[in-house]
């Protein structure tokens, strides 16, 4: 398989991680806590204050996550793709016989 197959691979994976980061932000961008849930919304349950507050907790964690860490994530993908082509450049041209590597064969 020669580099440029191996990098068009690594485009369309890239492409296809930063529309999914895209994706991510915008719902993370669209999502708002619902500020202050009253307690009388979940009826004569015990705890609703304490229910409420995990209501509100897992809220906040939602929203950080699809705002900040899925395109962190996404971000992170993006750089070890980019390190992957960078290795596999690197692995071709030393076995390339113009460029001095391989056994002359041309790696067959």
């Amino acid at each position: 398989m020669t580099f440029e197959l191996q990098r068009g691979t690594l485009i369309k994976l890239g492409e296809i991680v930063a529309d999914q980061g895209r994706k991510l932000a915008g719902i993370g961008d669209r999502f708002t806590p619902v500020q202050g849930t009253p307690p009388a919304m979940f009826g004569a349950l015990p705890a609703t204050s304490e229910i409420t507050a995990a209501v509100g907790a897992l809220e906040a964690h939602v929203h950080e996550d699809l705002s900040t860490y899925a395109k962190l994530r996404c971000d992170q993908v993006d750089r070890a793709l980019d390190t992957i082509e960078a290795n596999v450049r690197k692995a071709e041209d030393a076995s390339s016989p113009r460029r001095g590597g391989g056994n002359g064969t041309g790696g067959r």
